[in-house]
């Protein structure tokens, strides 16, 4: 979204915290801060771990098929084209 929205981040942020104030007054303070912090820690750890393994997963597993995908697809069009 860029630097024009930002406000659009403080409007979600300020809504899960209320939505985590409501729901800790009904089920307990304790349980929903334990809750809570899971979700932080787990969102953080995916953001590290995912920015050191993004280039090993696309080299490893995607751009092989797309090559592979790709060559099949000229081929069938070479041979479409000249028709033998």
């Amino acid at each position: 979204m860029g630097e024009k929205f930002w406000w659009i981040y403080d409007i979600i942020s300020v809504v899960v915290i209320i939505f985590f104030v409501f729901s800790g007054a009904r089920k307990g303070f304790s349980k929903i801060l334990i809750t809570a912090l899971g979700c932080v820690a787990s969102i953080a750890a995916a953001l590290f771990i995912g920015s050191k393994t993004t280039d090993f997963i696309y080299d490893k597993f995607f751009i092989k098929n797309n090559v592979k995908l790709a060559e099949r697809f000229v081929l069938w069009c070479i041979f479409f084209l000249c028709g033998e």
